[in-house]
């Protein structure tokens, strides 16, 4: 149904209505008249918006405003997917590409590029992973090649020179 009423502040809205047997929403088909995408509500739930292509569901979004790419979430975003799901973040001004990845046995935070990796705690960074490995706590500044290379180096927020434990490789 559309509905166009002067009186009111809208122009137009589309009302799609169904039964318990069929899907409401919007289908995109082909020339063969099998569908490529569709948007709406499913055959199985109410109050909840569902996304396909390729008669595959892609993602959707519970009655509790959960979304769940790949399947349904049990939190507010969820990626699920049998052959590495991964969520990637990047900035391209500089190609700076963070990644969250889950595989069969073990999960993975890092960067996919040649950038560091900080952890950062109440907008203050915490700790560096740099791209040789090297880790650095309590301070952004601390170079750990001044400490000998292949280190983990703990300094004090305030002054890079105070209170540091650095622990180097035999091999220098």
């Amino acid at each position: 149904k559309g509905t166009n009423d002067s009186a009111s502040d809208e122009i137009a809205h589309l009302i799609l209505e169904a039964s318990t047997d069929r899907r409401a929403g919007i289908t995109i088909e082909g020339d063969s008249n099998d569908i490529q995408a569709f948007m709406g509500r499913p055959y199985d739930t109410a109050n909840t918006l569902v996304f396909e292509t390729d008669a595959t569901e892609r993602m959707r979004i519970d009655s509790s405003g959960n979304v769940g790419i790949g399947g349904s979430a049990s939190y507010k975003l969820e990626v699920k997917d049998a052959t590495n799901p991964q969520i990637a973040v990047t900035d391209t001004t500089n190609t700076v590409t963070t990644m969250l990845r889950a595989l069969d046995d073990q999960g993975y935070v890092g960067t996919q590029t040649n950038h560091p990796l900080r952890l950062v705690t109440n907008g203050t960074i915490r700790a560096t992973l740099d791209t040789s490995g090297n880790v650095t706590i309590g301070t952004a500044n601390a170079d750990p090649h001044s400490y000998g290379g292949n280190t983990l180096t703990v300094a004090s927020e305030a002054d890079a020179n105070i209170g540091n434990i650095s622990i180097a490789s035999s091999q220098n």
